[in-house]
């Protein structure tokens, strides 16, 4: 069973930030600043880990519940397609979906 609280309104991704209130735009970009070092970070501790693989094997990384788990997997490690970038959507139009759904007040 799920801790999550039932959606009222879908998933709108890629909100655009503009449309925030100022504070709240600079609030995410400190987070985004801080996503980024962290992102920095993992990727050299895992390009150390990964130096000590054996040719032909690769290691993968879960970092769930806070704790480090890794596992040895065969080949190399294959990157992901790109995926195409979406429209953005601004906080309004995610305000007036919900309220168009009668889900918001």
């Amino acid at each position: 069973m799920s801790n999550l609280p039932e959606l009222i309104v879908g998933w709108q991704n890629d909100v655009d930030v503009t449309t925030l209130p100022v504070e709240a735009q600079h609030a995410y970009q400190e987070m985004r600043d801080y996503n980024r070092k962290a992102a920095e970070a993992r990727t050299r501790f895992e390009g150390i880990i990964q130096s000590q693989a054996g040719n032909g094997q690769h290691v993968v990384f879960n970092y769930r519940f806070g704790k480090l788990s890794m596992a040895m997997a065969e080949g190399d490690k294959a990157d992901k397609p790109a995926k195409a970038p979406s429209a953005s959507k601004s906080l309004q139009s995610f305000l007036a979906a919900a309220k168009a759904n009668g889900r918001a007040s």
